[in-house]
């Protein structure tokens, strides 16, 4: 089965095409510029490299979130055309997941974490087996202060491993909450699209849902704009009383 799989939470993007769990091709990006001027051309940029076409992809995948509200918008709407378009199935996956994934060296708990800014975190935990299986969540993914995370993965078994930006961001308060645990350095802090398409299979493969109607981003958080909105609303309600 040929998978093409687009990771597009954050400005370090990636596209890859994978022969079942086998990379062929991936490429990764780190642009200043948006993703909708980038997407398209990088995954036409795959296919020259490859050899292959659009229509022999068997498997659409993308990320679903959290991560940036644009970018995931995009990402997630090129991946449903394509699958529309070719009447191909689709499957979405956890930014989170896919961070846990892409661990391969590691027998124990892990927690992967992304930098939502203003010191709060997006965070989710797993139990790695070591032997290359899917992650096991351990703990929902959630948004948090990063001052709470001992609140919300304190009924874990520990040591942790933590991976993702947000733990290369904030290193040394987790180091003071959990100063027995681990950190993945920077080549584990991002999302690999190929390993997005690595859980897609394995999604595909155990009849998840593959309906490219159902592929909607998780944002785990509202957006700036709409906590502006919530709290403007409150600020009248306060007003009328």
């Amino acid at each position: 089965m040929r998978i093409l799989a687009v990771d597009s939470s954050s400005m370090t993007g990636s596209v890859a095409i994978l022969e079942d769990d086998r990379l062929i091709a991936e490429c990764a990006l780190s642009l200043q510029r948006t993703h909708s001027e980038r997407l398209m051309p990088a995954i036409d940029w795959l296919f020259n490299q490859s050899g292959l076409s659009v229509d022999q992809i068997d498997l659409f995948a993308a990320s679903t979130g959290p991560g940036s509200f644009t970018g995931l918008r995009i990402g997630l709407g090129t991946v449903k055309g394509l699958a529309f378009a070719l009447h191909k199935p689709a499957i979405g996956v956890s930014t989170l997941m896919g961070l846990a994934a892409g661990v391969s060296a590691w027998n124990g708990s892990l927690i992967t974490l992304m930098d939502a800014r203003h010191d709060h975190v997006f965070v989710a935990g797993f139990h790695l087996a070591g032997d290359g299986r899917m992650p096991e969540y351990t703990a929902k993914e959630a948004y948090c202060p990063v001052s709470e995370l001992r609140n919300a993965l304190g009924q874990l078994e520990q040591p942790f491993l933590f991976v993702g930006d947000g733990a290369i961001t904030y290193q040394e308060q987790i180091r003071t909450s959990f100063p027995e645990s681990g950190f993945g350095n920077r080549a584990a802090a991002a999302v690999r699209a190929g390993d997005i398409g690595r859980v897609a299979l394995w999604r595909w493969s155990n009849d998840l849902e593959t309906d490219p109607e159902q592929l909607t981003p998780n944002y785990l958080r509202l957006s700036e704009a709409e906590i502006k909105l919530e709290m403007k609303d409150e600020a009248c309600g306060a007003d009328e009383h």
